[in-house]
């Protein structure tokens, strides 16, 4: 027997080779059943002669179906004794892909299921991946928006703090005012002056506020 005919996917360890002429001798038609009776010449049934039986199947269109019919079953039944903690997943897949599959179990040497667990486990990987990633980002978000809340907290502290000098200063106005109305009754107060420095100095405390209020406005949208 060349090394060409020898055929990876049928193991010799083990009775999954007994398994395979088994299910052969059950659910062989007459025709593929007279060819299989001629490929093994009479002789004792075993890993060699099985492949040999299979090669011969190979070569006509009938035949082949019939192998393809016994590799399945042969898979299916390795998924099921493979690991008792394992359920059978029954799945379809587009004819290519399914091409694409066994042509890349062939190469690597290993079954087609194995290819779908690493497949399904690296696709686990890249979900807990991407699921880091995304808490990651949302980390960040909440440390900015902690920190955005800080210096909208610090803008209403100094806006307070203002509002507060204001009122005290207002104050005490009111009474030096009060204070010199009362001593001077008399006096003669430059009324143009006054309105013009008061509201110079209206003007500055105003511009502050406007503008610790834009500050704070613009931080609104980040929280």
């Amino acid at each position: 027997m060349s090394a060409s005919s020898k055929l990876r996917w049928l193991r010799k360890e083990g009775s999954e080779w007994q398994w395979a002429y088994d299910y052969m001798a059950r659910n062989a038609d007459e025709g593929i059943g007279i060819r299989i009776g001629y490929a093994q010449k009479n002789r004792q049934p075993n890993h060699d002669v099985l492949t040999e039986i299979i090669n011969y199947l190979m070569q006509t269109e009938d035949g082949r179906e019939f192998v393809k019919k016994l590799r399945n079953s042969l898979r299916r039944r390795r998924q099921r004794y493979s690991d008792k903690d394992r359920k059978v997943c029954t799945f379809t897949l587009p004819a290519k892909t399914k091409e694409q599959l066994s042509c890349s179990a062939e190469k690597l040497k290993i079954s087609e299921s194995s290819i779908v667990v690493a497949a399904l486990g690296q696709a686990e990987k890249l979900i807990e991946e991407y699921r880091k990633r995304e808490q990651k980002i949302e980390n960040a978000r909440e440390i900015e928006r902690n920190e955005a809340k800080q210096r909208i907290d610090l803008l209403r502290a100094k806006h307070h703090e203002a509002m507060r000098q204001i009122q005290k200063l207002a104050t005490r106005l009111s009474i030096w005012e009060l204070a010199l109305e009362a001593e001077h009754p008399g006096i003669v107060v430059d009324q143009a002056l006054l309105d013009s420095t008061a509201k110079a100095k209206t003007k500055a405390i105003s511009k502050a506020i406007k503008l610790a209020t834009a500050q704070w406005a613009s931080l609104l949208p980040r929280i």
